[in-house]
This record gives structure tokens, C-alpha cells and sequence, in this order.
């Protein structure tokens, strides 16, 4: 369905008038240039579903990497524990990593976070990154548990520093 408004993070561009499926590069520059004059230009988007992993925790100030969470099965409605699983996202290589299936999620995620529910415990999919380090502990905060499933090398390969990550992973866990 047509949407208007701005487009939103997380949204694809599905089609752009006046370029078909196996357009060149020339066909969507032409485009971008004639909506130049007028300062908009139509498009459809595609918003991505909300996920299973949302849960009792709002995470939605952080940017969600992942292409969905098939598989995760639904979060307890009354967890007896609230915990996140943390993945890191690498811009620059495939699907986020050599660690991560074409979801963007480790291999390993889903079947981690289900263990986790099936015995009452919610299991959020959040991902870090060093743009968002302060978003990230704030929300972090809200959890009672992370199982960190990020590498240093994958931390260091998007930008960030695995240090600080550390260092911040220590003081949450200082603060209870």
C-alpha cells in the first residue's frame, strides 16, 4: 500500500515510477533529477512488521538491524525475568556478519531466545551499536539480564570500541 509522509528508518524503497525491475543505475538518477524542481518524488515503501521480540521492554529508540525474527516464538505474557539478547551488526559485510543467516541474526539467536522463553523468561533481539551507546544503556537498564552475543572484532569492525562496550556492560552490572 501507498504511503505518504517521511520515510521512516528501517523502510525500502519498492518502487519508484518510471523505473521497473532491472532498471540501470541511469533510469533512478533520471528520476531523482526530475523530482528535483519540485522537491518530492513518489515512491512505495515497505514498512517492516513489528517484530516478535518486542516485549515488555520498549527498544524502540533503537535501530533494529535484523530483517525479522522468524522462528521466535512468542514473549511470555507475564515473564518472570525480562532479558535482551545483544548482537552486533557489521554495515559492511554480508547479512551483518559471517556469524549471521540471511535474518541478520546469528545463527544461534533464535533458538537461544526460545530457551529462554519456553521457561518464562522474555528474550528481546536488540543489536548494539557504538552510534547509539547511550540509547543502548538506557534501555539496557530496563532488562534484568543480557546474553551478549557480540564479538570484539565485530564491535571494532562497525566503528566502536569493544572497551567501552565492556566498560559500560560493567557498570550495569555494578548497578544491579
Amino acid at each position: 500500500a501507498a504511503m505518504s509522509g517521511k520515510i521512516l528508518q528501517g523502510d525500502r524503497i519498492v518502487e519508484i515510477p518510471g523505473c521497473v525491475e532491472g532498471s540501470t543505475a541511469k533510469h533512478l538518477l533520471d528520476s531523482l533529477q526530475k523530482c528535483k524542481d519540485t522537491g518530492r518524488m513518489e515512491m512505495k515503501l515497505a514498512r517492516p512488521r513489528q517484530p516478535v521480540s518486542g516485549g515488555p521492554v520498549d527498544v524502540s529508540q533503537l535501530l533494529r538491524q535484523s530483517k525479522s525474527d522468524d522462528g521466535l516464538i512468542a514473549q511470555p505474557e507475564q515473564p518472570l525475568y525480562k532479558a535482551a539478547l545483544v548482537e552486533v551488526f557489521v554495515r559492511c559485510q554480508r547479512f551483518g556478519g559471517a556469524d549471521k543467516t540471511a535474518s541478520c541474526h546469528r545463527f544461534d539467536s533464535i533458538p537461544l531466545a526460545n530457551g529462554l522463553i519456553r521457561n518464562g523468561i522474555s528474550c528481546q533481539l536488540i543489536n548494539y551499536s557504538h552510534r547509539e551507546h547511550t540509547q543502548f544503556i538506557e534501555v539496557s537498564r530496563n532488562f534484568q539480564a543480557l546474553v551478549v552475543r557480540c564479538a570484539p572484532g565485530q564491535i571494532k569492525a562497525e566503528g566502536g570500541d569493544p572497551a567501552k562496550f565492556e566498560a559500560a556492560l560493567r557498570t550495569l552490572r555494578q548497578s544491579g
